[in-house]
């Protein structure tokens, strides 16, 4: 059995943004995926503003969450008191679905209300979602006991999470405020254990500039002419506690509301994915924080980079506490066009760092050392079981394509052959920090991205019965000239 596991670290998730927003003007589909299958991780995203009336319905775009995800809906509007009757799910086709949403948190001032509720294991929907028409799109709802003249909903799934309510929600809280001047703004902070995803979110009433919470990922900013949002996650490698702060950069009296809450990673699970950007210099690294994964796994390691030549004189591994490990990364794919460059290396039946890891001065660590500095970069880290152990066997077909674009454009490296069993990694790099869809019959592992480069991993494994072909296609909405990269590689099973 093939075994992907993996966590994303340093990611930047694009949400909707609206355009009248000044300090956001880039508006990116929100149709990301990040899986984990280890510990909490974001899924999808979606949400709206400018509803009204007594209901609040969101669907998600395109493409449903993952059977067994955990989602996380929060419910804001204009209003004083909790009017939330009900909250339910049902496809766009109007059929019902049946799972259950936990009220967790409510707080209200200056006339706008927010609430967040929670379900857990969700079941009864299509996945994938099939119909062209999508209506078979899983979409949640509040029905209110009053009408409201604005409102919206923030919508994110998560993989990773504990199936039981009753153990998955960890603490929780709200905040409120008014200020008529720059303000950070919190609803306090919560105690979270190694491995708890928090969720943050926060509210104003009026368009103003907002800063995300500094060393969070972003999950969206939204707004209309009467309120605006913000919200993020982190994921702690430590216990210990966890405050999201933003900054609203008020001018004139506003009121704000926020509030946070904690996942429970699902029993028995570990980390063995990590990926990073906004990286620079001649050192590009990034390590299994804070598990390793498996002695025998194979590891594929992306190197992004801007440059226009393959400045990699070695891919290495160490430990975190800087003992060198000595497993061998080969390169298997170089592609580079309009001054961004992508490598791929693989290393197989990796040995000689500890299984499990028992801190944070043990966790195995990929650098890739350069011959020249570069201004930004980073690695994408992911880890296989089921690999042959053997580089020149484990190895199947591989290609690599890249073109520019100044609208939707497909990236496509080009189809290769599969063995049958094989496992298919993808990745697709791009200069433009645009909206994404990733490859429709591939399982994404990871969008990372920063104000320069922006990548997306995906991997897929082949029935074992017969050879199959592999080629993966992305969707980049880019709004201005920009470069795409792709490869696509295969590994044989064992």
């Amino acid at each position: 059995m093939h075994r992907l596991t993996l966590l994303v670290a340093a990611l930047v998730v694009i949400g909707c943004r609206d355009a009248a927003d000044p300090w956001h003007q880039d508006v990116d589909p929100p149709n990301l995926t990040i899986t984990t299958g280890s510990r909490p991780g974001l899924d999808r995203f979606n949400g709206t503003l400018s509803e009204n009336g007594t209901v609040l319905a969101k669907g998600y775009d395109h493409k449903n969450p993952p059977i067994g995800s955990t989602l996380v809906v929060t419910f804001m509007w204009v209003g004083t008191t909790n009017t939330i009757i009900d909250v339910r799910d049902r496809l766009i086709n109007r059929t019902p679905v049946g799972n259950t949403y936990h009220f967790v948190e409510y707080v209200t001032a200056g006339g706008i209300s927010m609430a967040t509720y929670v379900a857990t294991n969700v079941q009864g929907y299509p996945d994938p979602n099939t119909d062209p028409q999508f209506g078979d799109i899983l979409v949640i709802e509040a029905e209110l006991s009053e009408p409201t003249t604005d409102g919206g909903i923030v919508i994110t799934s998560y993989s990773g999470v504990d199936p039981d309510f009753a153990t998955a929600v960890g603490a929780h809280r709200s905040g409120s405020g008014l200020s008529d001047s720059t303000t950070v703004v919190s609803p306090g902070a919560i105690a979270a254990g190694a491995g708890d995803l928090v969720y943050g979110v926060s509210v104003t009433n009026g368009l103003v500039g907002v800063a995300e919470a500094n060393g969070w990922t972003p999950i969206t900013v939204m707004a209309d002419a009467v309120m605006k949002n913000v919200a993020s996650y982190t994921v702690l490698t430590d216990s210990g506690s966890a405050e999201p702060q933003w900054t609203w950069f008020y001018t004139e009296p506003h009121t704000w509301l926020a509030s946070t809450l904690s996942l429970k990673p699902a029993p028995g699970q570990t980390l063995i994915l990590n990926g990073t950007l906004n990286e620079s210099g001649s050192l590009l690294a990034q390590g299994f924080y804070p598990k390793n994964p498996l002695r025998g796994d194979a590891i594929v390691a992306t190197v992004m980079w801007k440059g226009s030549t393959n400045v990699i004189t070695s891919v290495t591994d160490r430990l975190s506490d800087g003992t060198p490990v000595g497993n061998t990364y080969n390169l298997v794919e170089y592609v580079t066009r309009g001054g961004v460059s992508m490598a791929t290396y693989v290393a197989t039946n990796v040995q000689n760092f500890p299984d499990p890891n028992t801190g944070s001065d043990d966790v195995l660590v990929v650098e890739a050392n350069l011959s020249a500095p570069v201004e930004d970069g980073g690695v994408l880290l992911s880890a296989y079981s089921g690999v042959k152990t053997s580089f020149t066997q484990a190895l199947g077909e591989h290609r690599s394509a890249a073109d520019t674009g100044s609208s939707e454009t497909t990236a496509d490296p080009g189809q290769i052959a599969v063995q049958p069993g094989a496992m298919v990694y993808a990745v697709s790099l791009s200069d433009g920090v645009a909206g994404i869809d990733g490859p429709t019959d591939f399982t994404n592992i990871t969008t990372m991205s920063d104000t320069a480069l922006k990548g997306d991993g995906a991997y897929v494994v082949r029935p074992a019965g017969s050879a199959s072909t592999a080629q993966p296609q992305w969707t980049w909405y880019f709004n201005a000239p920009s470069t795409w990269l792709a490869s696509v590689i295969s590994l044989n099973p064992r």
